[in-house]
């Protein structure tokens, strides 16, 4: 029996993409992102795995990007920063899953046998738009044309939260389709997107206020 986290930012995001993308639809993420192709790949092994392997039993979580009090990610590190890049003339919708849920979802694949590929999101989806003024960060509209060989120095510079390859989930839609998780393994998010987002919110917020209320006494001393 195998369990693996894997990831729905590996359908991509694409301006033919579907409302809601099912775990039938191909993996269009880019290869040329390690982060990408190490997963695309990854997935593949677990495929080759169960085909070869006798009564083997095979469980890929495909999750949404993870939000809450303690994750941290190239998703918080992007929401953390006061000026967040966004694309000129783009507003796409986005969805995500809390780490509770998460932790759920992969103690409910270990506990039961739910073989197959599973779509792990909460529900609902926000614009990036609201999700920027949720997190009270200001939004700064970057031509998409000029963005990647921005992002690219800053990325190299270790200023950028995430590689550029992302750049693309700024404009266009990636968002999953959670059903099958629910009607094959049972399971339902106990927090929606928005709460996702807002307990994460109220975390950072209680960490930047910390952080200010020990700078004076760090400088005095």
């Amino acid at each position: 029996k195998l369990v693996m986290r894997s990831s729905t930012l590996l359908y991509g995001a694409h301006p033919s993409n579907p409302n809601f993308l099912g775990e039938h639809q191909p993996l269009r993420a880019t290869k040329r992102e390690p982060f990408f192709a190490d997963k695309i790949e990854a997935e593949a092994e677990v495929g080759r795995f169960v085909e070869r392997t006798e009564g083997a039993i095979a469980t890929v979580l495909r999750v949404a990007p993870i939000l809450g009090p303690t994750i941290a990610s190239f998703v918080t590190r992007y929401l953390s920063q006061r000026l967040v890049l966004t694309m000129m003339g783009f507003d796409p919708l986005v969805q995500f899953v809390h780490e509770l849920d998460a932790l759920a979802a992969l103690k409910l694949a270990v506990d039961r046998d739910v073989p197959g590929t599973f779509n792990i999101v909460g529900e609902g989806v926000l614009p990036l738009s609201k999700v920027i003024e949720i997190a009270e960060r200001i939004a700064l509209p970057v031509p998409h044309p000029i963005a990647e060989p921005l992002v690219a120095l800053a990325w190299i510079g270790q200023l950028s939260p995430a590689p550029p390859a992302l750049l693309p989930y700024l404009r266009f839609l990636c968002v999953a389709d959670g059903a099958r998780a629910k009607d094959a393994m049972g399971f339902r998010p106990a927090f929606t997107t928005r709460e996702a987002l807002d307990d994460f919110v109220r975390a950072q917020a209680l960490r930047e206020t910390k952080l200010l209320s020990e700078t004076p006494r760090t400088e005095a001393r």
